[in-house]
């Protein structure tokens, strides 16, 4: 996603990385690393065997950097709230609400940073689907690590990256959670992101894809991958649009 003046919105590594507490030195590294690894990441002429080891190799930098900067569980909070560039894209919450009504748990499936994305919900989502979020909302993703004393220790192994996402492994809450769902609304925003119902005895799999960049170069791929496309950093309208009809029914 971008923020309003076309800068690319925070990911849940940015919102930690761009903490007012890390030195300046820190923050001119880390910029250094995304600017090395984000564009193989993105490139669609690499082939995906070739881009995993280099994100391991991205991530194994980025979590040996964050860990000299003393990161500690109370500031995760400061972290999210004052992050400059965190944007949660149009009808995200309209999506959750939808998702409620419906009686449809939710997996947010993230290479990112789990805790992150959970003190966003806690602070952003609206207070009526607090309580919900809390026991239906499931989180797959990185998680930081503490010491007793709240201080960051590590990273959750096996490490998730953009490429890797499935369920094939999810734990036996999620299976638990999932069983005898056999429909499910995939929504991403990578090619990646077409494996994360893998592991499920799924029937139908309906794919919302979202293209953010080089959309020319990446068209045709997506146009055969998802079966909805939205382009240009747009809205969420169109799966709310789809889960309204769902609730017809």
């Amino acid at each position: 996603a971008f923020t309003d003046d076309g800068a690319n919105a925070a990911t849940c590594y940015g919102i930690v990385e761009s903490f007012s507490g890390f030195t300046d030195e820190y923050k001119q590294q880390i910029q250094l690393i995304f600017e090395k690894y984000f564009p193989i990441e993105i490139d669609p002429a690499i082939p995906v065997e070739e881009k995993i080891p280099v994100m391991h190799e991205w991530h194994g930098k980025a979590h040996e950097l964050m860990l000299t900067q003393n990161l500690r569980k109370t500031d995760l909070a400061a972290c999210v709230r004052d992050c400059p560039n965190l944007v949660v894209r149009d009808g995200a919450w309209e999506v959750f609400r939808l998702a409620k009504d419906l009686g449809m748990p939710m997996v947010v499936f993230s290479a990112g940073l789990g805790n992150v994305i959970r003190e966003v919900l806690d602070q952003q989502l609206p207070a009526e689907l607090q309580e919900w979020s809390q026991e239906h909302v499931h989180i797959v993703s990185n998680m930081l690590l503490w010491t007793d004393e709240g201080k960051l220790a590590g990273f959750s192994e096996p490490l998730i990256h953009v490429f890797n996402k499935n369920l094939q492994e999810a734990s036996a809450n999620l299976r638990e959670a999932l069983k005898d769902r056999d429909h499910v609304i995939l929504a991403g925003d990578s090619m990646g992101d077409l494996s994360m119902a893998d592991g499920l005895d799924a029937k139908v799999v309906v794919k919302f894809g979202w293209l953010n960049s080089n959309v020319e170069g990446n068209l045709d791929r997506y146009r055969a991958a998802f079966d909805y496309i939205t382009t240009s950093d747009g809205t969420m309208h169109g799966l709310v649009d789809f889960l309204k009809q769902l609730r017809k029914q």
